[in-house]
């Protein structure tokens, strides 16, 4: 937490921006879809090499691959994406690969978020 300031009498909260949110839930479903794994949450390196827990609103099997959200929490200094569902959906291709990229013309896996 940061230390007070002359507008908040108490530390402030830190929060994680939607990006954070968005590598949780990514790392969560591919890992759903590769081996099967199943958690309450999952835990991620920030760029600064912190390493934080996300809380999973859901992690599961789809017919298509696999799917994990996690709800945003932008801290004291809120956004207007404050509370929504970030969510990632994956699948293997049609050749088995692991979320090829764009110019393979084959994508398979994506991350959106949205409620």
């Amino acid at each position: 937490m940061r230390p007070e300031t002359s507008e908040t009498p108490h530390p402030l909260r830190y929060g994680y921006t939607t990006g954070a949110c968005a590598t949780a839930a990514s790392l969560a479903a591919a890992r759903r879809l590769l081996a099967n794994s199943e958690s309450g949450q999952v835990e991620i390196t920030l760029p600064r090499g912190q390493q934080v827990q996300f809380r999973l609103e859901y992690c599961r099997r789809t017919p298509q691959g696999a799917e994990a959200a996690v709800i945003k929490d932008a801290g004291d200094d809120p956004d207007v994406t404050h509370g929504a569902l970030i969510f990632a959906q994956v699948a293997l291709s049609s050749a088995g690969r692991f979320l090829p990229t764009a110019s393979d013309g084959d994508l398979a896996g994506f991350a959106s978020s949205g409620r």
